[in-house]
């Protein structure tokens, strides 16, 4: 599992500290496969964390990166939908912007799933 092989890198101190911050949330639940540990809550995916594959840094995966703002010029990538911080040790973690970040992924989630609904309402009308 890659939660095992994240938590006994070298990266394992910035694994668990992330996982400490994000799991301080009540709602958030994890889930582990082979390629990373995901963070959702009750409407979908917050972030995924995992270690670089050629293993220089750690890397948090944000679900709603192009829609989350990015104030504090953190976000790194061009896909799509996915925007990545990248962590090469404990001392580049900023608690208080994580929770920032969480929080504003969490209305992200709950907008989402709330507008979802309104369009099946809509149809149903129809």
């Amino acid at each position: 599992m890659k939660y095992e092989e994240d938590m006994n890198s070298e990266f394992g101190e910035v694994f668990t500290k992330l996982e400490n911050i994000i799991l301080n949330f009540p709602n958030i639940k994890i889930r582990k496969n082979e390629h990373q540990t995901s963070y959702y809550d009750e409407y979908k995916t917050i972030v995924m964390l995992r270690q670089s594959s050629n293993k220089k840094y750690f890397v948090s995966s944000w679900g709603n990166g192009l829609k989350l703002q990015d104030k504090f010029n953190i976000f790194k990538g061009n896909g799509k939908i996915v925007r990545h911080i990248y962590f090469k040790s404990i001392t580049d973690i900023n608690e208080d912007v994580l929770i920032d970040v969480i929080k504003e992924s969490m209305i992200l989630n709950m907008e989402y799933y709330e507008l979802k609904k309104l369009k099946l309402i809509k149809k149903e009308i129809k």
